[in-house]
């Protein structure tokens, strides 16, 4: 990248990735671990850095289907703006963990993530061998944290925070939940992906004027679908170039086409 003088700039910086309700740092009063005040924006600078990758979820963008948040979006882009005034850049970042808050996770709108997963999935439903499927067990792999951990849940069914952090949180990636939520977005089950391209439509749309956004990153580690059921899909590119590379090049389509900045992919 390239400044108005044809330097080329080098970013420095962090995540800010907020992954619960309101899915924003709080902004007005600092706190070391949580906040993004004016106070940490100095601080930030003072150390250093001139970007951030911010966290700009989904599920808060589209809490009912098919309505977009503007009262959230414009919040986040007050927080772009007051970081940008300072000299820091924004990567906007479609941030997930395990997915959707269902599974211990966060990431998509739950209501979409059910939609793809269906009620009481188990690892032999989608598709892991049963001989294995004992095996994987004994090692805690493909295990629900809705149905096998029993964990105590929210108003609104939701494993509770407390509870899914009692396990590795790594394992939960590999919950029958997790394989098939991925697996229904590479694959546009229930249409699952045709909505992650308009939440990027309207996302890049919103920002696409905006000086200090220098990109888009269209999903956080993404993981290599139902790895279980196909194990190919472990082998370096194989699962970038089946289910990741045709998505990101929608995302792009919807991206370049809002005139934004640039996208910054990851791979598996």
């Amino acid at each position: 990248m390239k400044d108005e003088a044809n330097r080329s700039v080098l970013f420095h910086g962090v995540n800010v990735v907020y992954k619960v309700d309101p899915y924003i740092p709080p902004t007005e009063v600092f706190d070391a671990q949580n906040s993004m005040t004016d106070q940490d924006i100095q601080d930030l600078k003072k150390w250093g850095m001139n970007l951030v990758r911010l966290g700009v979820m989904w599920e808060a963008v589209e809490r009912t289907p098919g309505v977009y948040d503007g009262a959230y979006m414009d919040k986040v882009e007050t927080l772009i703006n007051r970081m940008g005034e300072a000299g820091i850049y924004t990567l906007v970042d479609m941030h997930q963990d395990v997915m959707a808050r269902y599974m211990c996770g966060e990431g998509i709108p739950n209501f979409y993530a059910k939609d793809v997963i269906g009620e009481h999935p188990t690892c032999r439903s989608w598709g892991v061998d049963k001989l294995l499927h004992p095996i994987y067990e004994k090692f805690g792999i493909c295990l629900s944290p809705v149905n096998d951990y029993k964990f105590k849940v929210d108003e609104d069914g939701n494993p509770l925070i407390s509870e899914c952090q009692t396990k590795d949180f790594a394992m939960y990636y590999t919950s029958p939940e997790s394989l098939a939520t991925f697996e229904g977005l590479y694959q546009n089950k229930s249409g699952l992906q045709d909505k992650f391209i308009a939440y990027w439509d309207y996302t890049s749309a919103r920002f696409a004027s905006n000086p200090w956004v220098v990109g888009y990153d269209p999903l956080n580690e993404p993981f290599p679908a139902n790895p279980l059921k196909d194990l190919k899909l472990l082998w370096p590119g194989k699962a970038d170039q089946e289910y990741l590379d045709p998505m990101y090049s929608r995302i792009f389509d919807k991206i370049s086409g809002n005139k934004a900045q640039s996208m910054w992919f990851e791979p598996v």
